[in-house]
């Protein structure tokens, strides 16, 4: 939905319901970020994957063992898209007291050619 709904408090819960979009499924994911294209990049930690929504679409951008568990998904003023792989299925928690996490412990990034969204204020 447009976020401008979100923000107008005279905006009632039946008209937001309405406005409510399906973008498609792109799977389960953690870590979200937009860039200054309108292009929105999300984890996908069940196939260890960061994925795109683009015009309308979801594909996946890249995929490779190494991103465990994708989040905290951030793009930079160089063009690339930086995140963790956080291992969070791999916490004790998890494993019944047992830390199956691997160190190094990783920030990964790729190449997307765009920059970060910038706010300003009016």
């Amino acid at each position: 939905m447009p976020t401008a709904l979100l923000r107008d408090p005279s905006v009632d819960d039946a008209e937001l319901a309405r406005a409510v979009r399906d973008m498609g499924a792109k799977g389960a994911s953690d870590g979200i970020a937009e860039d200054d294209r309108g292009r929105i990049f999300a984890g996908d930690y069940e196939n260890n994957a960061i994925r795109v929504l683009d015009e309308g679409r979801w594909s996946t951008v890249v995929s490779d063992p190494r991103i465990s568990w994708p989040d905290t998904l951030s793009i930079g003023r160089d063009g690339y898209l930086y995140f963790t792989a956080n291992q969070l299925h791999r916490q004790p928690g998890f494993h019944g007291g047992r830390d199956m996490r691997r160190k190094p412990y990783e920030l990964l990034r790729i190449h997307i050619g765009s920059g970060p969204v910038l706010l300003t204020r009016d």
